[in-house]
């Protein structure tokens, strides 16, 4: 019953990193492409203010 409850503890905390690790790559891309937007001088093509409620 242990190995079981450990078997699964171990799968849960494996999906746990892999989804933060892919949280964590979209994050990483959004900041470099804003980054690279300012740095190139880029127009603003869009606003997150018609997305506020």
């Amino acid at each position: 019953m242990t190995t079981d409850l450990n078997t699964l503890l171990t799968s849960l905390y494996v999906r746990i990193d892999d989804y933060l690790a892919r949280i964590a790559q979209r994050l990483l891309a959004l900041t470099a492409a804003i980054w690279h937007n300012r740095a190139t001088g880029q127009p603003v093509t869009r606003s997150l203010i018609a997305y506020d409620h």
